[in-house]
């Protein structure tokens, strides 16, 4: 029984080395196929490893160049999004972004948010909130560390260090701890979209015959609120809401 618990642990081993070998081979390809400007072959590579589970910020922001260079905005838009949910640091895609939204029709005005909370956003969008959780553990574990100092060793001059030191660690971790959730907010429970069809026209209610609103073209990022049957609430980057067919956009 042993032998064969440690057999199939070399297989897994192998089976993993091999599957990630046959990956790095797969992204080369695509890589090789965009710098020679076959971008549709690059594009056919990176989504076939996006269908194998293999997900990166760098994957989305190649496959979003791609796009970008076959004239598929919406698409482009759509994966530089994507690459910048997963890494909201990634300068690069980010540039790209604003680069490939110049090229969109729809030019929506944003309401303004409160310069507070615009701050906090900008805060909170430093890290991904993965990194701010485990931030907020290491600086908590370093606080807890502080507390046991203080009330173990009886040196004066380093219960005192400690003291303080502790309570600046918690302090870091709870702000940690906030952000991550924050940003989980802002990154999962919060939908976008973008609007995938050349012009779809926004309704006033989840009907074929509910009044048409205003239209909308593709590449314009919609926020997602709810779904009643095939069709998906939206509210624009200057608050006018209406409905979607789900088949009209792609979410993020």
């Amino acid at each position: 029984m042993k032998k064969i618990v440690v057999f199939s642990i070399i297989l897994m081993f192998f089976g993993q080395i091999y599957a990630n070998e046959a990956l790095q081979d797969s992204i080369k390809i695509a890589n090789k196929a965009y710098k020679e400007k076959k971008y549709d072959a690059a594009i056919k590579t990176y989504n076939s490893i996006l269908k194998l589970g293999y997900i990166s910020p760098e994957l989305h922001y190649n496959l979003a160049n791609a796009y970008y260079k076959s004239d598929k905005i919406a698409l482009s838009i759509l994966n530089y999004e994507k690459a910048l949910k997963l890494q909201p640091s990634f300068d690069d895609a980010r540039y790209n972004l604003e680069m490939a939204n110049k090229l969109i029709i729809d030019k929506i005005d944003i309401v303004p948010a409160f310069f507070l909370r615009a701050w906090a956003n900008a805060f909170v969008g430093i890290f991904h909130f993965d990194v701010w959780g485990y931030l907020s553990l290491i600086w908590f574990a370093l606080a807890f560390v502080l507390a046991g100092i203080y009330f173990f060793v009886k040196n004066i001059n380093l219960r005192k260090t400690a003291f303080y030191l502790g309570f600046i660690f918690l302090f870091f971790s709870l702000i940690a701890f906030l952000s991550a959730r924050k940003q989980f907010q802002l990154q999962v429970k919060i939908k976008y979209a973008i609007i995938y069809e050349t012009t779809v026209t926004v309704k006033s209610s989840p009907s074929e015959n509910g009044t048409n609103i205003f239209p909308l073209h593709e590449g314009t990022k919609v926020q997602m609120l709810e779904n009643v049957g095939e069709w998906t609430q939206i509210k624009i980057a200057d608050g006018k809401q209406g409905w979607l067919k789900k088949e009209e956009i792609l979410e993020i």
